[in-house]
């Protein structure tokens, strides 16, 4: 629950630039609410995980969309991207999605002209691809293995199986 709330805390400072900000986010996030700390007792650790991970992210981004772009900040992204891809699938989902509004709200916002979209793209296209190559492997041991487990032994159904009588009166 103290990472959750760190990382909300590095969240609202990113999106809000007060340090104020961050620690009554803090404060709220591991003191007040119930959750992410249900999350645990209801054996959702990788998706806690994932959650901790996407605030990262997404303060990252926001961070790297209002400063001149570095080549580090996208190697960072790329590492925290396969990490939460290990952590869990829908928070995935949820981070390529909210990565994607935010540097489009960014550049809208701030009126990003063509020359500055060129001069991002080759960043963004470098943490896609090094996310991609350092999740390869998984991938790939994922795909080879599909096949592999053994086949459960159940019997046939038969013709009672289907009748609506099979469970009594």
């Amino acid at each position: 629950k103290a990472g959750m709330a760190l990382a909300a805390a590095f969240l609202a400072e990113a999106l809000g630039a007060r340090r104020s900000g961050s620690v009554v986010t803090a404060a709220v996030v591991g003191l007040i609410c119930v959750f992410p700390a249900y999350y645990v007792n209801w054996g959702r650790n990788t998706q806690l995980t994932g959650l901790m991970l996407l605030a990262v992210l997404l303060g990252i981004i926001w961070l790297w969309c209002s400063a001149p772009p570095r080549w580090p900040t996208a190697g960072l992204v790329a590492v925290l991207a396969v990490g939460l891809a290990l952590a869990h699938y829908r928070v995935t989902l949820m981070a390529a999605i909210g990565c994607a509004l935010i540097v489009a709200a960014h550049g809208w916002q701030a009126r990003w002209r063509w020359g500055v979209w060129r001069q991002r793209a080759p960043h963004m296209a470098g943490m896609v691809l090094g996310a991609l190559l350092l999740i390869s492997p998984w991938v790939w041991h994922v795909w080879s293995s599909r096949n592999l487990g053994y086949s459960a032994a159940i019997a046939e159904p038969q013709a009672s199986f289907f009748a609506l009588d099979r469970l009594g009166s």
